[in-house]
């Protein structure tokens, strides 16, 4: 796939020489560049983050919450492996079924893109849990109805 600059520069521009572009027909190959590619249900909502951005020094943090002690293990255990795989280790504090987790670089006392994707990687794990516990519960709520 072309990109938007080659697309221009072979349309508007021949060895070398600028062509005045036809106003019009640059609308319309830009136009129809946006509405082949972008998807049908736009404007979408962004997502605003859970994490915190602390100072002294400058780190990530997020609670998460679980409903049950198994979905707090799952999570732990999927955050350790990815940091001994990554070799990239965030404090974690386990207090009942939460765990809070502060991240940040500290040869360089401050946050990284090794922060940010342990931090993606938190939330992608967390909403695997939190879908679980969904399912968990509708299961349950399936089986406590057939009974009535």
């Amino acid at each position: 796939m072309k990109s938007l600059l080659n697309f221009i520069d072979d349309r508007f521009i021949v060895e070398g020489v600028n062509r005045d572009p036809d106003i019009s027909s640059v609308r319309e190959v830009l136009g129809s560049l946006v509405e082949s590619t972008m998807p049908r249900g736009l404007p979408i909502e962004v997502e605003t983050s859970r994490w915190v951005t602390t100072s002294s020094p400058e780190r990530l943090v997020r609670r998460f919450s679980f409903e049950s002690f198994d979905s707090l293990k799952f999570f732990l255990s999927e955050l350790l492996g990815y940091q001994e795989e990554k070799m990239h280790h965030a404090d974690i504090a386990v207090s009942n079924r939460e765990i809070t987790v502060s991240t940040y670089t500290h040869d360089v006392d401050q946050v990284t893109e090794l922060d940010l994707s342990l931090a993606r990687f938190c939330d992608e794990i967390y909403e695997d849990v939190v879908f679980m516990q969904l399912a968990r519960r509708r299961a349950h709520e399936r089986e406590v109805n057939s009974l009535s």
